[in-house]
């Protein structure tokens, strides 16, 4: 039996009504939680065993330590959101192990006009993220463990002075350029460009500090609300003598018997390996002919068929091609042809501008009558909504085909939409590997509940301004495998999940899966 007292147990003025908490137990220890720091305190221990017999044990007083915060401990680490809808991500410093004792973060939001209120009633919003905030709002932050709170009074105060802002609608496309301000010899500065991306026309460009830099992740929106990301490439194409490594980390090679003198110019991916925050060119069998990773390929069930052109199987792509027949693809030669076709072309069109968008957000589906489901025919790429799942790869595909009716983009003159492809997925996290973010991609972050959550909510797993690519759902890709696979990048909602944006699994397209949605592609005509 332990007890716990304010009171010495061995002084004239105890009894038993000074004990704070008694619990009797099997074992040889016991932890007394949810005490004050900086109070003393009195245990005793009674011990009996099997015979009955009894030993009393008194501590000495034990005096509880203070909790001591200082500056440094607590660390913001996105703000993201527009006005109103704005959210803040902190984190408590690993250095100083608070979170391992229980404690957690706590948050106090004080709107313009009003004041800060040193009372435990005022601070009502727990955890790490802080949402619905607007620009003039302020946030005072203190770690916490349900009673304690650091005597020193240490808070973190972050005044929200800009959230995220876009321009007018682009009537035309037209060349974005982003500058940098360097320091000059002798003194002043000068502005030197740094990056150059492409606003499609009927699209707005970011206009706040957070998300109009290239280098961690350019922001656009359409009118409907749908947001991407630019993933500049430096090297598109493969030169055939220049060696891969961290400096060049081309994106495709000409398939066997095509060059750039070809009538036709047809392509096949390059992948990439990651591990820590570099990544390396995979083996060279990663092409059409091999059982491999590959693309553009169908999968048939055959294993004469480890190319776009069909030359036999009956299962997955050589039956399944039905499902894509409002593309106007009718036969497997047909969806071979088609696929391959649209592989050409995102490439050629990544050679002209130096770069494609892809989704900020995994993708969700829409009913005719805007309601978020899974039923829906309209593919969004757009932040709290309850992206795709339990599809199977077909359905995936169509929806996020700018050829299909309901897609967002059927009819545009400026982009083309699809499902990512495998070789983007690679290209996007060599782009982020570039940047601040780059230890995210090899690291289990994000949404690991049991639970998948709306889009854009784990403030942990945002790279370059891309939200849950490493959890949340696997994101199915045009990527092919053996015989029968489709391949999903990232990790997924479950608790003991410990796969990372980079990670491959593979399945098969006919199966629907709970945890394996997709993500958006566009790049421009």
């Amino acid at each position: 039996k332990y007890s716990i007292s304010y009171k010495d147990f061995e002084g004239q003025d105890f009894n038993e009504e000074d004990i704070l908490q008694e619990v009797e137990t099997y074992g040889q220890t016991y932890i007394f939680q949810e005490l004050l720091q900086n109070q003393t305190y009195y245990i005793k221990v009674e011990v009996t065993n099997g015979a009955g017999k009894t030993k009393t044990i008194y501590t000495d007083p034990i005096k509880t330590e203070v909790l001591e915060v200082q500056e440094g401990a607590i660390i913001k680490e996105k703000v993201y959101g527009k006005s109103g809808e704005g959210n803040v991500y902190f984190e408590i410093s690993e250095e100083t192990n608070f979170e391992n004792e229980g404690y957690y973060l706590n948050h106090q939001v004080v709107k313009q006009g009003d004041s800060f209120k040193n009372e435990d009633s005022a601070w009502t919003i727990d955890g790490n993220t802080v949402t619905g905030l607007s620009v003039g709002d302020t946030i005072y932050t203190r770690i916490y463990d349900g009673k304690n709170v650091s005597e020193t009074e240490y808070y973190m105060v972050t005044n929200i002075s800009e959230l995220e802002t876009f321009s007018e609608v682009y009537q035309t496309t037209e060349k974005y350029e982003d500058y940098d301000t360097v320091p000059e010899e002798g003194g002043g500065t000068e502005q030197v460009l740094v990056g150059t991306a492409y606003i499609p026309k009927g699209f707005k460009v970011a206009t706040s500090s957070m998300t109009k830099k290239i280098a961690n992740g350019l922001v656009i929106e359409d009118e409907l609300g749908n947001q991407y990301v630019w993933i500049p490439v430096k090297d598109v194409i493969y030169d055939e003598k220049t060696t891969v490594g961290p400096e060049y980390k081309p994106m495709v090679r000409y398939q066997e018997g095509y060059n750039a003198s070809s009538t036709n110019q047809y392509f096949e991916g390059i992948r990439y390996d990651f591990s820590g925050t570099t990544s390396t060119r995979a083996t060279t069998n990663y092409a059409m002919g091999s059982s491999s990773y590959r693309e553009p390929s169908l999968v048939t069930g055959s294993t004469a068929n480890y190319s776009w052109v069909f030359a036999s199987g009956s299962n997955y792509d050589a039956t399944n091609y039905t499902n894509l027949s409002e593309l106007g693809i009718n036969s497997p030669s047909q969806m071979g042809t088609y696929i391959n076709g649209k592989f050409s072309e995102m490439v050629q069109s990544i050679e002209k501008y130096g770069g494609y968008y892809v989704g900020r957000y995994e993708t969700s589906l829409y009913t005719a009558e805007e309601q978020n489901s899974t039923n829906g025919t309209v593919a969004k790429s757009v932040s709290d909504q309850t992206p795709m799942e339990s599809i199977n790869w077909y359905k995936m595909y169509l929806t996020q085909d700018s050829n299909y009716r309901d897609n967002p983009y059927y009819g545009s003159t400026s982009v083309t939409s699809t499902m990512i492809w495998g070789t983007q997925y690679d290209t996007m996290l060599n782009f982020i590997l570039e940047g601040a973010d780059k230890d995210k991609v090899t690291n289990i972050t994000g949404n690991h509940t049991g639970k998948r959550s709306s889009t854009g909510q784990f403030g942990n797993d945002i790279m370059n301004n891309i939200f849950d690519l490493s959890s949340n759902v696997r994101e199915w890709t045009q990527e092919a495998y053996s015989t029968s696979y489709h391949t999903s990048r990232g990790g997924v909602y479950s608790v003991d999940d410990t796969s990372v944006a980079s990670t491959r699994y593979n399945y098969y397209p006919i199966n629907t899966y709970y945890g394996i949605g997709s993500r958006l592609s566009l790049y421009l005509k």
